[in-house]
Parts: structure tokens; sequence; C-alpha cells
């Protein structure tokens, strides 16, 4: 569909006069051009303007397609590559180094206050060598994360779960690294940060850490093959979102009680769930109380809701996901996927069929599982 057609259907279906079409699709263009017609999910021929004029078609009456397209206008947090570049950008500094300088500070003896002398010494410098940064999805941006901040090619990690090859060829590389610059100390990795882009509910993230401490770190009575390779005593465990809601923060805190509690004295020294750089406020949710045009929002996820949305993976939120995975019920879009913590109505696709017309989606979401679809 060509944009112009794109726009001229939008007039249609939305009945706006001359003046009010001339001032909204310059909104809308500009829009496109600034955010949405860089998401990465877009079919070839099909940007913003189509896909907005072709969702608002399956909306019955002239008021529910006003209803929705106020929502996008007004509701939307809409997350662009640029901006996702600059939270990575903010991760080392604001969320590594300050860990680094601590421990250093504490194994030198030096007040935090003298930060030039703390960040300058041997000790530091082994620390960061010793520090590990794995992704726990591709959303965690390993390869700008570890070009921007200089970081050895052999302490970063793009997947959580590597060969046991792999995970004893950085300790190698650690090894030869402390020989090089003349640093005598355990050849072991002291931390490791576990990176990801996006945290609604926390349990993704929940599975993820667990899977990992017992298939790679182990037990203190049986160490696995990357817990062989750490520090004795375990390693600081640090878990980093870039964004992040905070019922997923809160969540995943009470878990790590849980999951000590339950495993067999894992092999860590601790485990700390960090804020995310930009944290979502319960406010953010739909419908928001005082707005009307959110109420009646509210309204059309019910009226057009297809179960066939649902699936193996979704049930694990515990409830349908006509506000999102987990009711998380979020008005967000990332520029390389659509979560399914948002409500349905901005990433849900559905096939046509004799007893339902089936749903299209404003931003189409590639998900994990496809179980039956």
């Amino acid at each position: 569909m060509k944009e112009s057609l794109a726009e001229q259907l939008l007039g249609i279906e939305l009945e706006w006069d001359t003046p009010t079409a001339k001032e909204e699709i310059g909104k809308l263009r500009h829009l496109a051009t600034v955010k949405y017609d860089n998401y990465r999910n877009f079919m070839p021929g099909k940007r913003f303007m189509e896909s907005l004029a072709l969702w608002l078609r399956q909306f019955k009456t002239v008021n529910e397609r006003q209803i929705a397209y106020s929502f996008i206008l007004d509701r939307i947090v809409y997350i662009s590559e640029a901006q996702m570049d600059h939270l990575v950008d903010l991760l080392y500094p604001q969320v590594v180094v300050p860990k680094l300088l601590e421990q250093a500070g504490e194994k030198e003896s030096l007040p935090s206050y003298q930060r030039k002398k703390i960040r300058t010494s041997e000790t530091f410098k082994d620390l960061r060598r010793k520090t590990l940064f794995v992704a726990m999805s591709d959303g965690a941006r390993m390869d700008t994360f570890r070009r921007k901040h200089a970081l050895n090619n052999e302490q970063v990690a793009v997947s959580l779960y590597l060969s046991s090859k792999k995970w004893k060829s950085m300790q190698k590389h650690l090894v030869k690294w402390l020989a090089k610059n003349k640093i005598k100390s355990e050849a072991a990795f002291e931390n490791i940060f576990l990176i990801d882009d996006f945290s609604g509910s926390g349990n993704s993230i929940k599975n993820k850490l667990e899977k990992f401490i017992d298939d790679c770190l182990g037990t203190f009575k049986k160490p696995g093959i990357l817990g062989k390779f750490c520090i004795t005593g375990g390693p600081k465990i640090f878990v980093v979102t870039y964004l992040g809601t905070k019922r997923a923060e809160s969540r995943l805190k009470e878990h790590i009680k849980t999951f000590q509690e339950k495993m067999e004295k894992p092999y860590f020294a601790s485990c700390n769930i960090l804020s995310p750089l930009q944290l979502f406020a319960d406010s953010l949710k739909v419908p928001q109380e005082d707005n009307n045009n959110d109420q009646a929002f509210d309204q059309l996820l019910d009226d057009y809701y297809d179960d066939r949305l649902e699936d193996e993976s979704t049930e694990t939120g515990g409830t349908d996901v006509k506000h999102g995975y987990a009711r998380c019920a979020l008005p967000l879009v990332l520029f390389h996927n659509c979560p399914n913590n948002s409500v349905y109505l901005l990433w849900g696709e559905t096939d046509k069929s004799r007893n339902k017309p089936g749903l299209k989606a404003l931003f189409p979401r590639i998900a994990r599982h496809w179980e039956g679809r």
C-alpha cells in the first residue's frame, strides 16, 4: 500500500474533514519519521502509516476507531533504537563501575570518595577483567556493549548457554591476561552481570536465572562448569535490565530469597537484582483511572479479544492476555519487538475464521514460542 493511499484511508475511516486531516496527517508523518517507521517487524512496503490504516479498519464503528487512534497518539511509549543505544551506553558507567569501585575500595581499604585512586589501582583493573558479562537474550545487545566500553571479548558472553569448552576457553584467556599484565591473583571470575533488555513480569528472567545457576554454576557440593572457574566462595551475581517494571523488580527480589532456600547452597556468594536503567511505574498501566479514553479503550480490549492468542507459553502468566502477559497492561513498544506484556491490540494477530474475524497487529510481534501456530 502506498503511503498516500494510507493517508486517504485514514481520513475516510476516522471521518476527518479537510483541516483536521491536514493537521492529523502532519502529526502522523512526523511520528512515523522520528519513531515508528523504524520498527523492525514491519513488512517491506508496509510501514507505520499503512499498518495504522489497516489496524483501524478492524474496529466496527467510527467512534471505536477514534478511541483507538487517540490511544495510539496519547499513550504509546515507544523505545527507539537510539534510546536503547543510550541505555547501553549508560549501563557500564552507571551500574557496573560503582559496583567495581565499591569492591576495589574495600580490598584496598580506601574510602569511597577517593574514586580516582581506586579506579587507577591494579585491584580495580584486576576486578574489571575478572567480571563476566552475560546476555540473557539477544536484546541485551552485547556486541554494542562490549565495543563501547572496550571490554575483552573473552569476558563477554552472548548467551547464557555456552558450551563447557567455551567457558573453559574464557578462563584460559583470563590466565593469559593475568600473566601478560604481571598480576598475581587467582585466575577466577569474581563477578557475573546477567543482562537483558526488558522485564515486564519477571517470569522469563526468573526461569533463565534458575537454569543458569543450576546448569552453569551448580552448588558448593558440586560446582558446575562455570562454577569451577569462579573465585573460591562463589561469584557475586548482578541481574540488570535496560528497561523494566517495578513489579518485575520486586518479584525477582522475592524469588531470589525463596530460590536460595529451596536449592541446595547454590554456588554464588550473592545474587542482587538491580533496578532497571529505565523503570516503568505502575501508573503507566492501561487503563488509567482518571483517563476517559483509556477506559473506553479498555472496553475495546474486551470486545475484540480472541482467545487464540493464548498458548502454553502465555498460560505461565496465570491469566489471559487481554491486558498482556501476566496482566502487565503496558502500552509499550520496543523498536525491535512489541513485548507481549503490552495490551494485545498492539501486537496480537490471528487469522480470520468462520466464527472469528481475526486480528491485525499495529506492531507485529515475533514470538519466542510458536507452539500450535
